[in-house]
């Protein structure tokens, strides 16, 4: 180990750059950023999850630099998950990764995280000029349906998606 103080020294690099080819100061300092929860259930895109508790986190979590946001998030109201399904290409893949902002609440147009008929899903939403909620899926191949009052019971939102990791 000594042998590698001194190249590292010589060459004036890092031990980093010498074991895993990583310079100085090309990483993120794992204080500048985000501890992320992953959702240990896939969301749904095409293909229904269902699913009885939707705040189930496994313990493995995933570190995002701070710089991949636009502003300061609050990190306990962070979660991401795994896209399982093909109603969202091609926006979304199977197997990209969607991080999302817990919330009960619409916040906009936009594709979020919902809970369907207890299938877990990831969803274009928008409010119709009746007020009704559309569910989009991009992919054509795929149903794409309108909630009013007495069918919205049925839909849930978890959150709302801020990035997506493809």
């Amino acid at each position: 180990m000594d042998v590698i103080y001194k190249i590292a020294d010589e060459y004036n690099t890092s031990i980093d750059y010498l074991v895993d080819g990583i310079r100085k100061n090309e990483y993120y300092d794992i204080t500048d950023g985000y501890w992320i929860k992953k959702l240990s259930q896939k969301v749904g895109a095409g293909t229904s999850i269902d699913i009885a508790e939707v705040d189930i986190v496994d313990d493995d979590k995933f570190f995002v630099p701070a710089a991949f946001f636009k502003t300061i998030m609050k990190n306990e109201k962070l979660r991401m998950a795994q896209v399982d399904g093909c109603s969202m290409e091609p926006m979304l893949h199977p197997d990209d990764w969607v991080i999302f902002e817990k919330t009960k609440e619409f916040r906009g147009d936009g594709l979020y995280v919902i809970m369907y008929n207890d299938n877990l899903m990831v969803k274009i939403l928008q409010k119709t000029p009746r007020g009704n909620l559309y569910i989009k899926s991009i992919n054509e191949n795929y149903e794409s349906f309108e909630l009013d009052e007495n069918t919205c019971e049925c839909c849930y939102i978890i959150g709302k998606v801020i990035k997506c990791i493809i």
